[in-house]
């Protein structure tokens, strides 16, 4: 029996000759940025940490809440919760 799926795609959306211009441009601007900074694998996983949050990678540092949002999960068990954010897990506030 073969399968069959709801999904079509159009190939010709794929063919090289349909970027624009202003496409190529684009990608080729952005490849030089990231091929200007270090690989992560070359700094050390938590050297490009560091640098993310600080804004010295070829992305902005991230914005940062200031404060957890809503209130813990109930976990499975009465006497254990979970929070419902990362920030709480690494100590941030």
């Amino acid at each position: 029996m073969p399968l069959t799926s709801d999904l079509t795609l159009d190939a010709s959306k794929f063919d090289p000759a349909n970027i624009t211009s202003k496409t190529t441009k684009f990608n080729a601007n952005l490849q030089k940025t990231f091929d200007a900074l270090p690989n992560w694998w070359d700094v050390g996983a938590p050297q490009f940490r560091t640098m993310r949050m600080r804004g010295e990678t070829a992305l902005a540092a991230p914005v940062l809440r200031s404060q957890r949002y809503g209130d813990p999960i109930a976990g499975c068990r009465a006497v254990r919760s979970l929070p419902n954010d990362l920030t709480s897990r690494r100590g941030g506030g």
